[in-house]
């Protein structure tokens, strides 16, 4: 097995930038390399070097890499093993995403050919780096010595043995997805330094029990900074009231939290953020008081429990696959406030029976009902008619009732209108061309 190398004369440096065996098993990358008799510094790792190295088991990283690039690792799917000598080294490394590091294949790190269990971080490091211990399952407790200001993102994510963290009054900001399904970890303590928490920093932390120091609130079930509901301790309850201080519930902020049944917002609260409560496959009921106008992306994604919804009048836009895989929601209607209902908002309800929109829809984005195999029924607006729809797409489905004033466009092909559609909520509405123009758009091919 041979690897090849790309050179920087100048700075006398070299980068990995293949294999010339795609099945070799171990690799082992050198500190230096020789090149027309002089010696080169092995510093980097390119873009999509080893991927899809499918027979790769372990590979040696010297302490002379700083930098991995995009997908270097992707792919490797025998990976065990990624061994290093110097922990501080392997700190300082640049992982351009979380496929340049090969612990997202291997799982687990050597350090001396010693597994990486209790990981106690150098006190000669003021950074960990983002994806530094991506998906390192053999972590159970992690040490932060008090040179440490910052813990990156994705720095931590996915450690599923990791019980215990340590953070220094030292660290000032931590990262958008650093502990993010750490599912042992039990009891998180913020420091008064931490000034910063980055978006998702705790989702989908299942056995989370309490939090401990700043921004707590709630006798530890929360973290709430600037009236943000930021994370909830996922197993501390199964049933949840908001504080009255909170006006928007975070990205990820109830995320995966799998026992939560109940959850009650108070009229303080305007926005549910994107992937608010994500995958709560538990949540059988949610309150969302007429206080709310935003309801984000995903956010009630995949709450397969959820079985009614009722959205306020206050609510004007629905996100993006809001509630995507709500496999027991049987009912919705959505007040004359909304607006704009995004794409696949309710795609894969497949309990959805009938569905009522209010006259202000002017955009239903693409695959807004599509998998709805239950949908019998659509009413579409009230006696005034549809005048400010402008765009719609739907799976197909029976109409009760478009409103008298609704017609379909006139069609480029035949240059002619089809038939108005019929004021009688107890008709189904009919076209000549019932698949073409104006009920292509609104009920998809079917």
């Amino acid at each position: 097995m041979a690897l090849k190398f790309e050179y920087d004369k100048e700075r006398r440096t070299a980068t990995v930038c293949g294999v010339d065996d795609k099945f070799c098993k171990e690799i082992i990358i050198p500190d230096t390399v020789e090149y027309y008799k002089k010696e080169y510094k092995v510093t980097s790792i390119g873009k999509e070097t080893f991927s899809g190295c499918t027979s790769l088991t372990s590979v040696i990283i010297p302490n002379s890499v700083t930098s991995i690039g995009e997908d270097a690792f992707s792919d490797c799917s025998s990976l065990t093993s990624v061994h290093i000598t110097d922990l501080s080294a392997w700190c300082r490394i640049n992982f351009v995403n979380s496929a340049a590091n090969p612990l997202t294949c291997a799982k687990n790190l050597y350090l001396n050919n010693i597994l990486v269990k209790e990981l106690v971080i150098p006190n000669n490091i003021s950074v960990i780096k983002n994806y530094a211990f991506f998906l390192c399952k053999s972590l159970t407790s992690v040490t932060i010595p008090d040179s440490v200001t910052s813990i990156g993102e994705y720095a931590f994510f996915s450690c599923d043995s990791l019980t215990s963290v340590t953070i220094p009054d030292s660290v000032t900001e931590i990262g958008s997805y650093a502990f993010s399904e750490c599912r042992s970890l039990t009891s998180v303590t913020i420091p008064n330094s931490v000034t910063t928490i980055g978006g998702n920093a705790f989702y989908g932390c299942s056995s989370l029990k309490e939090f401990k120091g700043k921004f707590v609130a709630d006798n530890g079930r929360c973290l709430i900074k600037d009236s943000t509901f930021i994370a909830y301790a996922a197993a501390s309850g199964t049933t949840y009231t908001l504080p009255d201080s909170v006006t928007s519930i975070g990205n990820y902020a109830f995320a995966y939290c799998d026992s939560l049944t109940s959850v009650t917002i108070p009229d303080s609260v305007t926005t549910i953020g994107d992937d608010a409560f994500y995958k709560c496959r538990s949540l059988t009921s949610v309150t969302i008081p007429d206080s709310v106008t935003t309801i984000g992306e995903r956010a009630f994604g995949g709450c397969i429990s959820l079985t009614s919804v009722t959205i306020p009048d206050s609510v004007t836009t629905i996100g993006d696959i809001a509630f995507y895989g709500c496999s027991s929601l049987t009912s919705v209607t959505i007040p004359d406030s909304v607006t704009t209902i995004g794409n696949r908002a309710f795609r894969g309800c497949i309990s959805l029976t009938s569905v009522t929109i209010g006259d202000s829809v002017t955009t239903i984005g693409g695959c807004a009902f599509w998998d709805c195999s239950s949908l019998t029924s659509v009413t579409i607006c009230n006696d005034e008619g549809c005048v400010n729809i402008k765009s719609a797409f739907m799976p197909s489905a029976k109409i009760n009732y478009l409103g008298k004033k609704c017609k379909a466009p006139i069609d480029k092909t035949t240059k002619k209108r089809p038939a108005e559609i019929k004021n009688d909520n107890k008709e189904e509405a009919v076209c000549a061309e019932k698949k073409t123009g104006f009920f292509k758009k609104l009920f998809g091919k079917k």
